[in-house]
């Protein structure tokens, strides 16, 4: 239950910056929508707020030994191209700070995301200018404050290097 309510916020801010591509919200019914509408709207307001341009949301990829749907692409307002998790559920403790188990894991995921989103970048746009640098987490429970958390350059590559080794 919980993963189909984040798919629907998921799909709603896909849709608010895609409505062409991702406008289409008919196996929702009008009542899930409502449910996740505040909570999508928040994080639209926060990605607006900190004038982020998103290239991408919801995107399916997948290589010769993995595939994932990643959630957004944006560029900050430096020009840094971050691989953005949204999460919607209790990842993160009620003090704001990651427990240690859920951090490692979305920091594996970002950078494992990070990989294929370099893959797909080498591959069809040719454009080594849409490499990520970095990450981020938005995390958007509901009744608990919006946080956005970095994830570090170095952090990226850690997580892509771990994500390696568990394939391995």
């Amino acid at each position: 239950k919980a993963a189909k309510k984040g798919a629907r916020a998921h799909d709603l801010v896909a849709a608010h910056y895609f409505p062409d591509e991702h406008g289409d919200l008919s196996e929702w019914t009008e009542a899930q929508i409502n449910e996740v509408r505040p909570n999508a709207a928040r994080i639209i307001e926060e990605i607006d707020k900190r004038g982020w341009t998103v290239i991408a949301c919801e995107v399916a990829m997948e290589s010769s030994s993995f595939a994932g749907t990643l959630d957004m692409v944006v560029r900050d307002r430096d020009g840094t191209i971050l691989i953005v998790a949204l999460k919607t559920g209790k990842h993160v403790a009620s003090d704001g700070k990651y427990q240690t188990k859920g951090r490692g894991e979305v920091v594996i995921q970002v950078g494992a995301y990070a990989w294929l989103w370099r893959l797909r970048c080498s591959e069809v746009h040719q454009s080594p200018d849409l490499f990520a640098l970095a990450g981020a987490v938005i995390h958007a429970f509901q009744g608990e404050p919006l946080a956005v958390r970095p994830i570090s350059p170095a952090a990226l590559v850690a997580g892509e290097q771990a994500f390696r080794h568990l394939l391995d």
